[in-house]
């Protein structure tokens, strides 16, 4: 539905994800019900649960997208990927008993 007008998106929306949207949340709550709450199912149920308004909240503006990948692509244009915002800090020399730094081979030399 990109590129249509916003009463179309609204309309198409509202006939066709509304219905899948809410499908989704009353299976999400049985499956809650039966499963214990110390597995990791239940938490990851609960945690989309607690996000529900930010899950749906396209179905009421026209203005969103259920996805963000126009940014994304626009990002991969420019180089903008996780690996550039990852901050690489040089490897740090441990400190070895008397205090000193040392590196990993004087480590192995001063055991006994």
């Amino acid at each position: 539905m990109r590129g249509q007008p916003a009463a179309r998106r609204a309309a198409a929306r509202q006939a066709e994800a509304a219905p899948e949207i809410a499908a989704l949340r009353s299976h999400l709550e049985q499956v809650l019900g039966r499963v214990s709450g110390k597995f990791a199912l239940a938490s990851a149920i609960r945690y989309a649960l607690s996000r529900w308004p930010a899950l749906t909240r396209y179905l009421a503006d026209d203005r969103l997208e259920i996805d963000n990948n126009i940014a994304e692509r626009a990002n991969a244009r420019r180089g903008c990927g996780p690996e550039e915002l990852v901050v690489r800090w040089p490897r740090r020399r441990r400190r070895g008993r008397g205090g000193l730094l040392n590196a990993p081979r004087d480590r192995q030399e001063q055991r006994p």
